[in-house]
């Protein structure tokens, strides 16, 4: 999530978050039980991973309002989170720079704009 803040707040089960801010010489994990939450600021790198064998359920928190931008296709023309097809090791090896270009302030903004225009009842994030 370049671009928001999110708490992943743990309803039940158990789920490890694995992080990583650029401040951080490496990537850490976080083992969270039940009612406990986890804070991920605007660019860090994070995965939720479920190592159990039974269901978690998380609740998540975003702000701003998460913005996702689909066509009538069904194109994502806009999606605040972005997946990265590299896994840890690539990105630490790519000095933790990934192949593919981050969203922008200004591609948020558009994308804002066109979902605020297709539907005038929605309310800006």
């Amino acid at each position: 999530m370049p671009l928001v803040t999110q708490v992943t707040f743990l309803r039940s089960g158990e789920l490890t978050v694995k992080m990583k801010y650029s401040v951080d010489a490496e990537a850490y994990a976080l083992q969270l039980k039940s009612g406990q939450a986890v804070l991920t600021e605007p660019g860090a790198f994070f995965q939720l991973i479920n190592n159990a064998n039974q269901p978690c359920e998380v609740l998540y928190i975003v702000n701003p309002a998460y913005v996702f931008d689909m066509d009538v296709e069904g194109r994502i023309r806009y999606d605040d989170a972005v997946v990265l097809d590299e896994d840890w090791e690539q990105l630490a090896a790519a000095s933790w720079q990934p192949a593919q270009a981050l969203v922008t302030p200004q591609q948020r903004a558009e994308a804002t704009q066109r979902l605020s225009q297709s539907n005038p009842n929605a309310t800006q994030p």
